[in-house]
């Protein structure tokens, strides 16, 4: 998912803090809606359901 929103580059976005359940996504709300952010959060989270997942590395 974090892939995802980076990739999409979505206005108003300010970070995105991935951890290992969940993304904290901080955005500017005078920037985006959450209604509109929420939708936008929406449509890449369909969109990588199927998407082929990175190979893990050890760092």
């Amino acid at each position: 998912m974090t892939l995802g929103v980076e990739e999409t580059q979505i206005r108003g976005i300010k970070e995105i803090i991935p951890s290992y359940r969940s993304l904290l996504v901080a955005y500017d709300p005078s920037v985006i809606s959450f209604k509109g952010l929420a939708h936008q959060l929406k449509k890449i989270e369909r969109r990588i359901s199927h998407a082929k997942i990175p190979e893990p590395r050890r760092v």
